[in-house]
């Protein structure tokens, strides 16, 4: 069950193509695209409320994933928070997949095995997405996603950076300050501040 700590750079974006980078920056090969299928699961958004997020992915592979987020803070385009995944299995046409225990038992320490019975689907994400890696002089820092979003009949395009793991918090302050300095002069790019989830709950009212 592994947990990590995201550094991630979220803009909404008026493009198709990668936008220029910083000197000293390059774009690696692009990835074969994939469509992802995210569903997000709340109880009466108590979930959401005390800052906590749990997303169900499954992608064209038949990977199913469930991700536990939490301890989010956003600094303009900056979003950090901690994630715990957990691979449930394939989609195999076989019954939908339930919560894992390793998730239920987190969520249930902190907020109470009663908010854990009553979680629900809340909303659905479909994602196209084309990515690349980052280097930056000559060393692989980050990955680059063009995520074409629809939900509840609205459509987005979001552009994402997300820092390496093992980067030290020092490096990816340094990293972060070229990559803003550069792309949010572009007026193709401005500055989200909402999760998806939460940007297509507040265009469905």
């Amino acid at each position: 069950m592994p947990t990590s700590n995201e550094r991630e750079l979220k803009y909404l974006y008026g493009a198709l193509l990668p936008p220029k980078l910083p000197a000293g920056w390059s774009l690696g090969p692009e990835a074969a695209p994939i469509t992802l299928e995210d569903t997000y699961l709340d109880a009466d958004g108590q979930l959401a409320a005390a800052g906590w997020a749990l997303r169900r992915r499954s992608d064209e592979s038949g990977i199913i994933v469930f991700t536990l987020k939490h301890d989010a803070t956003t600094d303009g385009a900056l979003h950090r928070r901690t994630e715990t995944e957990v691979v449930v299995s394939s989609a195999d046409g076989g019954p939908e997949p339930t919560i894992p225990s390793e998730i239920r038992a987190i969520v249930g320490t902190v907020l109470g095995t009663d908010l854990v019975a009553r979680l629900r689907p809340t909303v659905s994400l479909l994602q196209r997405r084309q990515a690349w890696g980052l280097t930056r002089q000559g060393q692989t820092v980050a990955t680059m996603s063009i995520d074409q979003v629809s939900a509840n009949g609205t459509h987005w395009t979001e552009l994402e950076i997300e820092l390496a793991a093992s980067l030290p918090d020092r490096e990816v302050e340094h990293l972060v300050t070229e990559l803003r300095d550069e792309l949010e002069r572009s007026p193709q790019i401005s500055i989200s501040t909402e999760t998806k989830p939460e940007r297509a709950s507040r265009r469905s009212v």
